[in-house]
């Protein structure tokens, strides 16, 4: 989200001030990566809380499989990842494929997040904030705990701009995760991070896992950002 051509978004976000149509620009800050490319990057080296490390366990042995799990990227890169999930069944499931750093967490009612010596670097809540049914009350939750252990928030979501949606809507058809409750747009993604006493840092678009032969698709998405599939939210917990 460009800063300088949006002076008063905070003003909407945090809701001092109010518009039925106000407009925000959005500007290419380079080439799109897939999500797993940005979170590898934002982690490398850093000590980091994975939140939501299961995914969908029925899903889990075909994304290792495939290479695209999201917290086996994260350990790879990062110093250290601890993960966190609500599926107890799943934690199970991957301790027993040697994941030992992983814990059954429920942010809602589970009072502290594990401590690590110097903090922690990053929260990742990668593609769950749209399985939650009160987004708002489970980021503010997230703030407290993390405030004075966790110095940065990340939130990966689908895109609700993506091109699918367009293309699929041309032919009078939704296709959804049936356990989703939310599609986000880079402004209410910032939003619903606002009211839970977050600041937004930069907002930025990602794509699947693309073919390293599919020039076109990545081509496509360079030109086009707001197109791409996900969206990345960068924020940390504000004090006031």
């Amino acid at each position: 989200m460009n800063k300088t051509e949006n002076l008063h978004i905070e003003d909407y976000l945090r809701g001092k001030r109010f518009s039925d149509g106000v407009s925000v620009v959005y500007k290419k800050t380079g080439s799109v990566v897939s999500r797993i490319e940005y979170l590898s990057a934002m982690v490398n080296g850093k000590a980091v809380i994975h939140v939501g490390c299961v995914d969908h366990l029925p899903l889990l042995n075909k994304k290792i499989d495939s290479g695209t799990w999201l917290h086996s990227k994260l350990c790879e890169r990062a110093s250290r990842c601890v993960g966190l999930d609500i599926n107890r069944d799943g934690v199970e499931e991957l301790r027993r494929l040697g994941y030992d750093d992983v814990y059954h967490f429920d942010i809602l009612s589970d009072i502290d997040l594990i401590e690590h010596e110097g903090g922690w670097d990053y929260c990742i809540l990668g593609e769950m904030i749209e399985h939650v049914d009160n987004p708002v009350l489970f980021l503010s939750n997230m703030r407290q705990k993390m405030l004075g252990r966790v110095r940065g928030l990340i939130v990966t979501t689908p895109n609700a701009f993506r091109k699918d949606n367009f293309l699929f809507a041309l032919r009078s058809r939704e296709v959804i995760n049936s356990d989703h409750r939310y599609w986000f747009t880079p402004y209410t993604l910032s939003k619903i991070l606002a009211l839970s006493g977050f600041k937004v840092n930069r907002i930025d678009f990602c794509h699947g896992a693309i073919a390293p032969k599919s020039k076109i698709k990545r081509i496509f998405y360079d030109r086009f950002p707001m197109l791409s599939m996900g969206l990345v939210a960068v924020a940390h917990p504000s004090c006031d």
